[in-house]
């Protein structure tokens, strides 16, 4: 284990909290040490939105600006991102479509079973919905563009370097664990675990496969994005999210099962064909 590289992943990883430290104790200093100021500075009840959009801004630049200019600075190259090939685009969507169809599935089953029907959490849905009301071309921006870049390029990017200080073997069960569980933690969204889950895992298997970014950035934009559509074009959609009406029967369960089963099958298939392929490309090697 590099102690040297380890140090620097943590710093990485860590960067978001230390700069954020900063600029916290700089706003200190400027509003005298009067905790009251900053707080009503950060969070403007009368512009709620406005305050919003400075938070997002903030998370974009800590999260992937300033770790992407420290890590440019030491490789001496931009990382993690490659020329996209269409054949590994194509087949990426393909996997990570049935992972995101998996995942709504069960969320539904979890939601019947134990939520009575809830799909999310009320102030998360309720913060996004409002953002969007505010202002569709800010919101868009952040939610559909930023967002998907910061977050590939810190859970699934950051994890990576850090997870590989370990070695092989213990890689895979580091970056998958690490990187899903603060990818879920951090939306702030505890309905949707299940959900964020599948979804992360998802994605660190396909980065882990490509070794390339702009694959899962990609359908992380198209997650998002019709999302975002479906807000905008279906003014009840946070009331039909939140007070989802399902018929809380042995049919219906009998039925998503079933259907999680086939999406199952599909999954292991796309990666047992990809782990031959491998297999077959080593032994011709």
């Amino acid at each position: 284990m590099n102690k040297k590289n380890l140090f620097f992943n943590i710093f990485l990883i860590l960067t978001p909290l230390i700069f954020l430290t900063i600029i916290i104790f700089f706003f200190l200093i400027i509003f005298n040490f009067n905790f009251e100021k900053l707080w009503s500075f950060i969070f403007n009840l009368k512009n709620k939105e406005n305050s919003i959009i400075k938070l997002l801004l903030l998370q974009f630049v800590l999260i992937f600006l300033v770790p992407f200019v420290f890590l440019i600075f030491k490789e001496k190259k931009i990382p993690f991102y490659s020329f996209i090939k269409l054949k590994t685009l194509i087949s990426s969507i393909k996997f990570l479509f049935l992972s995101l169809v998996f995942a709504i599935f069960l969320q539904m089953i979890i939601s019947i079973m134990f939520l009575n029907g809830l799909m999310s959490s009320e102030s998360y849905q309720k913060n996004i919905f409002d953002f969007i009301n505010y202002s569709k071309i800010y919101s868009f921006l952040f939610i559909v563009i930023l967002a998907p870049i910061s977050e590939e390029f810190y859970f699934r990017g950051l994890f990576s370097l850090f997870s590989k200080n370990f070695n092989q073997k213990n890689f895979y069960f580091f970056y998958f664990l690490s990187s899903s569980f603060f990818f879920t933690f951090l939306h702030f969204d505890f309905v949707r675990i299940p959900y964020l889950i599948i979804i992360s895992l998802s994605f660190c298997y396909v980065f882990v496969e490509t070794q390339n970014l702009w694959y899962t950035t990609i359908f992380h934009f198209l997650i998002n994005f019709f999302q975002f559509i479906i807000i905008i074009f279906n003014n009840n959609y946070n009331d039909q999210l939140l007070n989802y009406n399902f018929e809380n029967n042995f049919f219906d369960i009998k039925f998503y099962l079933i259907f999680i089963l086939i999406i199952m099958f599909f999954i292991a298939r796309s990666i047992i064909r990809i782990i031959l392929k491998r297999e077959i490309k080593n032994s011709l090697e």
